[in-house]
């Protein structure tokens, strides 16, 4: 017996061994593959961090990137916009610089045209009826209408909230079989009632609730025709309370503008004599009526503005003196574009700013003569001094040195087109002296500054 004990103790002790080896292995086992799977954990978190960062750098690097790319195509686009905006402002530089050379030169080609001088002074001669503006009825501002309406509202709503539908023998009926029902429902508490109470009393109360339907439906038709009448009724208030307002405004409007253009005829009336008796006035040549013309024609609205004394010499005949400074008036030199955009200034030559320097002051001649010939309908003949304004290198002192003297006549100027006319080459018409040794002074001097 002890030997099997022995056996079978030494039997359990062993299976008990290969038991705790077998458990002990399986938690080798186990900790060998948790180590691993951290081990793998954890270069899968390294793995996903150094993606991470580099996901974060090549952001940054793209965002770098964008923002390098940004700052050069805003600085593309500054720069553009600089350079349209400089080639914008050379252009405009250029086209003033010319258009001041063309304004000069053609002062001639805007002055006016004497031929039909006959007529218009015939044409003023005559009573311009006055022609009074349109009546404009008034209108009313928003908020006098919103304001009329907004009363007219408030009224609409405090008759509506009265409404009462008036009594019918709906309401008798239904008076009656109500009461049939509370009869009826008091008689079933009776004892030994007839059950034909009860139904009666049913009977009264389903034929009453029947009413009272039909009865809040009438009730809801009346107020829905009744609001709407109101409704009604309020827009005819507004609209005959706006149209008697707008009669009394419109009916205003119409005196107080028959009133200005009473006053504004009276005042175009005497205007319009004032006018013919100043146009009478300078047909019967006389002196004063002629000097006041003068003075409001001369000088002339011209860039840049001239010097001019006016000397009667007569009924017919009239002297002007004007001083012109060519420095002011014509640029010395050439204003281009060049294929870039960029502008250029080139010297005039001596011969083609002397001839220019001719055109416009030949120019000048022939538009204060259209000009007096215009205005003054007994002047035949105008004789126009132009000095000119310059250093006289003889003293070093700027002087006025006569330079041209021209003397036009209606006959011969009346049929000119000033439109198209060369005023150098119209002096041939008419009389004239030119002193050319101050012009070619100072066009020396301008083109040796």
């Amino acid at each position: 017996m002890g030997r099997r004990r022995s056996l079978v103790g030494a039997l359990f002790t062993e299976l008990e061994r290969s038991a705790r080896r077998a458990a002990s292995e399986a938690r080798r086992t186990n900790q060998r593959v948790q180590g691993v799977r951290l081990r793998a954990l954890e270069r899968e978190m390294v793995r996903d961090e150094r993606a991470m960062e580099r996901a974060r750098i090549q952001a940054e690097r793209e965002a770098e990137r964008a923002a390098a790319l940004h700052s050069r195509e805003h600085s593309r686009r500054l720069k553009l916009q600089e350079k349209q905006d400089q080639l914008r402002e050379w252009k405009l530089e250029v086209e003033d610089y010319v258009a001041k050379d063309e304004a000069s030169l053609r002062v001639a080609n805007e002055g006016p045209e004497v031929e039909d001088r006959d007529a218009l002074f015939a044409e003023l001669q005559q009573l311009r009826p006055y022609e009074p503006p349109d009546f404009v009825p008034p209108s009313f501002a928003a908020n006098v209408v919103a304001e009329i309406r907004q009363r007219h509202q408030e009224k609409a709503f405090q008759q509506a909230s009265g409404f009462h539908q008036p009594g019918s023998t709906l309401n008798a009926v239904q008076f009656v079989f109500a009461g049939l029902g509370v009869v009826s429902g008091a008689a079933t508490m009776l004892p030994r009632a007839p059950s034909i109470v009860a139904y009666v009393g049913v009977l009264g109360i389903g034929l009453w609730s029947v009413l009272e339907a039909v009865r809040r439906s009438r009730w809801g038709t009346a107020r829905a025709q009744y609001l709407a009448e109101v409704a009604m009724e309020m827009q005819k208030r507004v609209t005959a309370e706006l149209a008697e307002k707008h009669a009394h405004a419109t009916e205003a409007a119409q005196r107080a503008h028959e009133t200005a253009c009473a006053q504004e005829e009276a005042g175009h009336l005497s205007e319009q004599r004032k006018r013919i008796d100043h146009v009478q006035s300078l047909l019967a040549s006389d002196e004063q009526a002629i000097h006041k013309e003068l003075a409001e024609v001369f000088p002339l609205e011209l860039q840049p503005e001239l010097k001019t004394l006016v000397a009667l010499r007569g009924a017919r005949s009239l002297k002007l003196a004007l001083h012109a400074k060519l420095a002011e008036a014509l640029q010395p030199k050439v204003g281009t574009l060049l294929t870039s955009g960029k502008p250029s200034f080139k010297m005039k030559t001596q011969k083609q700013l002397k001839a220019e320097s001719q055109r416009y002051l030949a120019g000048l001649a022939l538009r204060h003569a259209s000009e007096a010939m215009l205005f003054l309908p007994t002047i035949d003949t105008v004789e126009v001094d132009i000095a000119l304004v310059a250093v006289d290198a003889a003293r070093g002192v700027e002087t006025d040195q006569q330079v041209l003297t021209a003397t036009y006549f209606f006959a011969t100027l009346a049929p000119l087109q000033m439109a198209d006319i060369d005023p150098l080459e119209a002096l041939t018409h008419f009389e004239h002296n030119w002193e050319l040794g101050p012009i070619e002074a100072e066009v020396k001097r301008m083109v040796g500054k």
